[in-house]
């Protein structure tokens, strides 16, 4: 069985948890430095089977309509929807909005000499006009080479990757002025999600795990949803985005475990995802433990930047729940 060197192990972790973006797309945790050759799922042609829309378009403004008729007679929500319903709803709440952001933070990390990697994330909504960007924090000794900004206006997004001078801070790349355009058709074919969709999972009824393990808890200011995932159904658009980012690959799930935080009028708060996967690049894996928390913000002005402006990455993304 052949054996990780630190540079490989490292690539390994750095591919896999950039593919995660956001929201709830992104990946954080620590990483088992465990060499290994799971069975590997084809999660293309799952992918060709399943979409991560809830429903249809007379179905949704059902579940809207519901939801209003909810809030206007005081009634508790997680009575009157199912727990994909209440998702459905916050995202589809966050997504009629003009100007939003979600910021997402989270770690990577593995036995033995390999150092810790942070990892961000950003999306912007401005508007008609979107952004995002992926990238990662490397440990001293690591020079992380995976990162990327999206800008998608109308059916056309540009994708620019970034450079590192030796030893500089991962947060602030040198980002290239050249990049290449992909319509929205091409591009949610490469990466999984275009830039304006919320989310990198595909959360429905029918990749909700129903048991033990998923369940919403309710308090004075909101609810805490819990769920158990499906580790074929929930990931296809997620382990293409990995491929596009890195030419990395996922092999199998060992787990997949969101978490969302509404309000009282089911507004996003914050997602957390707490997964287990086998990632590949070449014949070479490594078991993986990814976590990452990513805060949804809807009350300021949320300038979409340009090439050469850094994103502000010093809030208080970094601490993850408790497990």
């Amino acid at each position: 069985m052949a054996k990780l060197s630190q540079k490989q192990l490292t690539a390994v972790i750095v591919c896999s948890v950039l593919a995660g973006g956001v929201i709830i797309g992104g990946t954080t945790g620590g990483i088992l430095a465990k060499v290994l050759k799971p069975e590997k799922q084809n999660f293309d042609d799952i992918l060709d089977q399943v979409d991560n829309s809830t429903t249809n378009v007379e179905e949704a403004k059902s579940i809207m309509d519901r939801y209003q008729k909810c809030m206007d007679e005081n009634k508790d929500p997680t009575e009157e929807f199912a727990i994909h319903e209440l998702i459905f709803i916050a995202e589809q709440r966050f997504l009629a909005l003009d100007n939003t952001m979600t910021l997402g933070f989270g770690y990577a990390s593995a036995a033995g000499n390999v150092s810790v990697l942070d990892v961000r994330n950003t999306c912007i909504k401005n508007g008609e006009r979107y952004f995002e960007e992926s990238i990662s924090k490397s440990a001293s000794g690591i020079d992380v080479k995976v990162a990327e900004r999206a800008y998608q206006e109308n059916d056309e997004i540009k994708v620019h990757e970034a450079t590192f001078a030796k030893g500089a801070n991962a947060e602030h790349p040198t980002w290239k002025d050249e990049y290449s355009t992909w319509n929205k058709t091409d591009y949610r074919a490469n990466y999984g999600k275009t830039v304006d969709t919320l989310g990198i999972y595909i959360v429905n009824e029918k990749t909700i795990i129903q048991g033990e393990n998923t369940y919403i808890t309710k308090d004075d200011t909101g609810y805490t949803l819990t769920m158990e995932m499906d580790t074929i159904y929930t990931v296809p658009r997620y382990v293409r985005r990995m491929h596009a980012l890195s030419n990395s690959d996922v092999s199998k799930f060992y787990y997949v475990n969101l978490e969302y935080r509404l309000d009282l009028e089911l507004n996003l708060v914050y997602s957390y995802v707490h997964e287990q996967y086998a990632a590949r690049l070449g014949e070479i894996s490594a078991k993986t433990t990814g976590r990452m928390i990513t805060y949804y913000y809807t009350d300021d002005d949320y300038m979409i930047p340009d090439i050469n402006t850094s994103i502000n990455y010093d809030l208080k993304g970094e601490k993850l729940p408790e497990e």
